[in-house]
């Protein structure tokens, strides 16, 4: 993502690093997402070593993946479960979370990451605040 949208890394930690310019991520279906679910644009995160990303909200808390594909914005650091692996899937994005599962966007406007497989709804798009 950072060389695709040219924006810059800033040094956050050992290995990790944040990004200044501010992201949303819109799933298929147009839903943006967002702690309150009303499209606030938020940082993420990078850790280098492992080339995954993690997603901060504007309140300083991570969005952290539950084994039963829930979604949490409640963690204060960016540990495994807050980590996700980017992958390009046909121009646009899928994020793969820590216990094998996919980001996706419902339908009803939910998000959750309990799919073993990219499918429509898991494919997102990065639009630069």
């Amino acid at each position: 993502i950072n060389a695709e949208y040219g924006v810059e890394l800033q040094p956050f930690g050992r290995n990790i690093f944040a990004l200044t310019t501010k992201i949303k991520l819109k799933g298929a279906l147009g839903h943006t997402l967002s702690p309150d679910n009303c499209g606030a644009s938020y940082t993420f995160e990078v850790a280098l070593d492992s080339g995954k990303i993690g997603f901060k909200s504007e309140e300083g808390l991570y969005l952290s993946a539950q084994p039963n594909g829930t979604l949490q914005w409640n963690r204060r650091q960016f540990l495994a479960w807050e980590m996700f692996k980017v992958e390009k899937h046909h121009g646009r994005f899928a994020f793969l979370s820590h216990h094998g599962c996919y980001l996706t966007s419902m339908p009803n406007g939910t998000f959750n990451a309990s799919r073993k497989m990219v499918a429509e709804m898991g494919r997102f798009t990065v639009e630069v605040c």
